[in-house]
């Protein structure tokens, strides 16, 4: 969760400010297409592993689910 916060309070804030920069540096001429290029590529990737970090969490939490319904169903039965 840490990684996650992290992301979203840095990582993607910064790769956001960094790609509206850089569109407004192509647009001016100032920079050419590749770095433009360069900027979307980074903040898919951080989009990209925020996605990754939020499908482990909810991985971590259906699994940690999924055992404890399990362990219900059995005191359930043995209660039975």
């Amino acid at each position: 969760k840490r990684r996650l916060q992290e992301l979203r309070a840095k990582d993607l804030s910064m790769a956001k400010a960094l790609m509206e920069s850089a569109l407004s540096s192509y647009r001016s001429g100032k920079i050419g297409f590749a770095e433009l290029i360069l900027a979307r590529k980074t903040l898919t990737d951080l989009k990209a592993q925020d996605i990754q970090v939020r499908n482990l969490i909810i991985s971590s939490h259906l699994k940690c689910l999924t055992q404890c319904n399990v362990a219900a169903n059995e005191t359930e039965n043995e209660l039975q």
